[in-house]
């Protein structure tokens, strides 16, 4: 906290993440990285996982020095990215959100364009800080993955990025994108991930959580 004393790292969570897990029946438990137990024995130990969003991903994670992406922790990426290779080898239901989400793909091999504005051409702006809990732009539903069970076609999201999925991680299965292509939801057996905050947006989004549950 601001002004402790103590210098320690934290682990935390927005309560929306937490909310919005309570609400579909399932308690949530915060999960830290451990220099005892192993990536697959923590993972083993839960039912699913959610990978929420948070500080951009560090780009040697995906075989590429630093230009564009900032607050990096590679100990923490590393964490993540064990827990869902970890998450898919047990089967473990898994859920990634922004960060998360591109995480998923970093983890399945693949790249992220480290600022959209500077390394992808397009007109629509993802990163709308300002209006967090409301839809600022429409993505697509592919037809056929678990987005189109939950939505119709077309689905008007938040947009809190400035990063994204530039290189599809091999075996993963785009799920929808943004009217310029950029990638906003993937998934694989019982991995999925979207680009969005859907416990921003919890009314209108709280499908998303009930089919990670349900799948559990």
């Amino acid at each position: 906290p601001k002004g402790s004393v103590f210098k320690y790292r934290q682990v935390l969570s927005n309560e929306a993440y937490l909310e919005a897990v309570e609400k579909e029946g399932a308690y949530p438990v915060l999960i830290s990285p451990s220099s005892i137990f192993t990536a697959e024995e923590i993972a083993a130990g839960f039912d699913g996982i959610i990978l929420p969003g948070g500080d951009d991903v560090s780009p040697e994670t995906y075989g590429e020095e630093n230009r564009l992406s900032v607050d990096c922790d590679i100990e923490m990426d590393s964490f993540h990215i064990d827990l869902i290779k970890a998450a898919y080898k047990l089967k473990k239901p898994l859920l990634g959100i922004c960060r998360g989400f591109q995480l998923i793909n970093v983890a399945f091999g693949g790249s992220l364009y480290q600022d959209i504005a500077t390394d992808f051409s397009t007109q629509i702006v993802h990163k709308v800080y300002e209006k967090p809990y409301e839809g600022v732009h429409d993505v697509k539903i592919i037809e056929g993955t678990f987005l189109s069970n939950l939505f119709p076609s077309t689905l008007c999201v938040n947009s809190l990025h400035h990063q994204g999925v530039k290189k599809l991680g091999d075996g993963l299965i785009i799920s929808a994108t943004a009217g310029d292509g950029l990638i906003e939801a993937i998934e694989v057996d019982k991995i999925i991930g979207v680009q969005w905050h859907p416990e921003a947006m919890q009314s209108e989004m709280r499908s998303i959580f009930s089919h990670f549950i349900r799948s559990i």
